[in-house]
């Protein structure tokens, strides 16, 4: 199941998260989701498992 969550970016930050998801024909959030889910795999000790739905 999935649940939304919100979070604040700079203007700038924000306007490069937009421009690469343009340019990847993505949703913003997609992009988000697959940079968190690496971040925590590599922060995360093996049993840490994330879904992927990408």
């Amino acid at each position: 199941m999935k649940k939304a969550y919100s979070f604040t970016l700079d203007e700038e930050m924000g306007e490069a998260l937009r421009d690469l998801a343009r340019m990847q024909d993505r949703a913003a959030s997609s992009i988000v989701r697959q940079a968190l889910r690496r971040y925590l795999e590599d922060c995360q000790p093996a049993p840490y498992q994330v879904a992927t739905d990408d």
